[in-house]
């Protein structure tokens, strides 16, 4: 600033160029030599703090957008280099590139600051896809064991999602923790051979077997709750036992299991399940 007011005060002859666009900078283009020295000392310098920086922080947000910054200024340093040849060397075909460049340099600097917006946005979405997915499996194992809740499903995961009581992410992350502390109630009422014997019955191959055992000694444990059936000794389901998210929304899944695939406990004082033999009333699915 303090060189262009210089110029200013020195007369109206040295601050208007005589540089036209098609001829080459002249010895009265100060100016122009003004304006790229500045350009160039100012995104040279952004280039070196937002390097430094980056490498300090272990922010992702934070070292995506100074890497997208350093990289506009980057390519804000390649116009203005391109255009100081320009004005002394004339070379045909140039100003398109340089257009281009600055358009680049625009887009890089705008995606520096959308980096928050994005993320933010990824994070919602995840959490919206793990709310949606894992509210039929919440709302009959809380149905349940009502007392792990803080506070009762809405009567569709539509409600949940149009109306929801908190921030997505907050929603997921506490119908995740209820399903699984439901999960650890309702094992008080898995039998000892629910697992095993949905495991033969599920009809269903590979990782998609395992959760289907799961779910249908699950959905067997919270039948037998439901139904009034004394709790025994926790019999711990397998894969569970961390309540990993990646599991839960693999039930979730799957959820409601097919029905019939196990009886439900007797309540007191009622007949005991009947067994079954192997080989009859199992329903295959392909």
């Amino acid at each position: 600033m303090g060189s262009l007011l210089a110029l200013y005060l020195l007369g109206p002859d040295q601050t208007v160029s005589r540089t036209s666009p098609q001829g080459p900078a002249d010895a009265s283009s100060l100016y122009r030599l003004i304006l790229v020295a500045t350009h160039l000392a100012g995104d040279a310098v952004a280039v070196v703090v937002c390097r430094r920086y980056s490498a300090r922080t272990d922010d992702r947000d934070l070292v995506w957008s100074l890497r997208l910054f350093a990289a506009g200024s980057v390519l804000a340093i390649a116009f203005w280099c391109g255009y100081l040849i320009h004005l002394y060397v004339r070379v045909d075909g140039m100003l398109p590139w340089l257009s281009l460049i600055m358009s680049l340099h625009g887009f890089f600097r705008a995606a520096s600051l959308l980096v928050p917006v994005a993320t933010a946005s990824a994070r919602s979405l995840a959490a919206l896809r793990t709310t949606w997915l894992l509210w039929p499996l919440w709302r009959d194992l809380v149905a349940a064991a009502p007392h792990v809740a803080l506070a009762q499903p809405q009567r569709t995961r539509v409600h949940e999602v149009l109306r929801p009581r908190s921030s997505y992410a907050l929603q997921a992350h506490r119908q995740t923790i209820e399903t699984y502390d439901a999960l650890l109630h309702l094992q008080q009422y898995v039998r000892p051979d629910a697992f095993d014997r949905a495991h033969r019955q599920a009809g269903l191959r590979g990782e998609r077997l395992a959760k289907a055992a799961l779910a249908c000694a699950l959905d067997q444990a919270r039948r037998a709750k439901l139904a009034g059936a004394p709790p025994s000794a926790p019999s711990a389901l397998p894969g569970v036992d961390r309540g990993s998210p990646a599991t839960l929304l693999a039930i979730a899944r799957i959820w409601p299991p097919p029905p019939g695939a196990l009886p439900a406990a007797a309540a007191p004082g009622g007949p005991g399940p009947q067994p079954r033999r192997a080989g009859r009333g199992t329903s295959r699915r392909k």
